[in-house]
């Protein structure tokens, strides 16, 4: 994820696009004070106002927030790479295989890799892995 805060995310944007304080705020309803604690980092917008900045400066809420989901789903690549390996090495021969499936799933969840994922793709890869540990009858 993006370390940039949402503030100076803003910011640049509104820069970009030749805009100041005052035209963000009347598009949004809030008082240009507002948006320089958001741009100072002193505040934050309202949740409910991420769509409104988002469509403001055409973008993303994922690019508004700084979440680069092209890193998170490299950093999955990697964890699974690194589960397949241990898997190949036999370091886990004894562990059924649905208990390998779960700690991918829980090593991936507890990283908090999906907290931007839309729950669907969630559920997907979940379905997936429990599939793949299911033995045959």
């Amino acid at each position: 994820m993006n370390t940039m805060n949402i503030g100076a995310v803003i910011k640049k944007l509104r820069q970009e696009q030749g805009m100041v304080q005052e035209q963000v705020a009347e598009y949004l309803n809030v008082s240009t004070q507002a948006v320089s604690r958001w741009e100072t980092g002193s505040a934050l917008p309202d949740i409910t106002q991420v769509p409104a900045l988002a469509n403001l400066f055409n973008c993303s809420a994922d690019m508004l927030l700084g979440v680069d989901i092209a890193l998170k789903k490299e950093h999955i690549a990697k964890i699974e790479k690194e589960a397949h390996r241990g898997l190949k090495s036999g370091i886990s021969k004894n562990i059924a295989p649905f208990s390998r499936s779960q700690y991918l799933l829980e090593r991936i969840v507890s990283e908090n890799i999906f907290s931007h994922f839309p729950t669907a793709e969630i559920d997907a890869v979940k379905e997936d892995l429990q599939k793949s540990a299911t033995p045959a009858v």
